[in-house]
């Protein structure tokens, strides 16, 4: 028995080997293709915090603000002060007014409070006849805690202002 499952074990990450190891098939002629993805976004380990805002949930077990940014290619840095000690679990989330278009005129990324990346935001698009792109960023930072971070956010080209929502809340309530 225990002969076989190590020669299953094999097969299985022979699988896995080959198939990563294969070239995807070219795109028929003819099929639409996505667009690149957005240009990665910079470190910023020492960007000062253009505004700060605290977020401490209370008897309803959320706590949202609307900040209004301008915001350009090289970036700002929202500061969080993430209160979550009256929550047993706790959820982040940013998001930007949609626009329409298949890609959202901003990019973010949540760092800690020494510039390491937590997490990249990424693109929500509703609707296919007449697509609204949003940015959006989640995470769940620790419950019970009190977390510092950054929230990084940058046009992808030119001078933007936008409204930037945040919020931290208790995902089940």
């Amino acid at each position: 028995m225990t002969c076989r499952l190590r020669l299953m074990r094999k097969a299985i990450w022979l699988v896995v080997l080959v198939g990563c190891a294969s070239d995807p098939a070219a795109p028929a002629p003819g099929t639409p293709t996505l667009p690149p993805p957005p240009a990665p976004l910079p470190t910023p380990t020492n960007a000062a915090c253009t505004s700060t805002v605290s977020l401490t949930p209370d008897g309803t077990l959320i706590a949202s603000q609307n900040v209004t940014v301008n915001v350009d290619q090289q970036g700002l840095a929202l500061c969080l002060h993430l209160d979550a000690t009256a929550l047993t679990r706790a959820h982040f989330m940013a998001s930007m007014p949609a626009q329409p278009s298949t890609t959202s005129s901003f990019s973010t990324a949540l760092l800690d409070a020494s510039g390491q990346l937590i997490v990249d935001g990424w693109d929500v698009t509703v609707g296919q006849t007449d697509p609204q792109t949003s940015a959006h960023l989640e995470w769940s930072p620790p419950a019970g805690q009190v977390t510092d971070v950054r929230l990084w956010i940058q046009t992808r080209v030119g001078v933007a202002a936008t409204a930037v929502s945040v919020g931290l809340f208790d995902p089940l309530e």
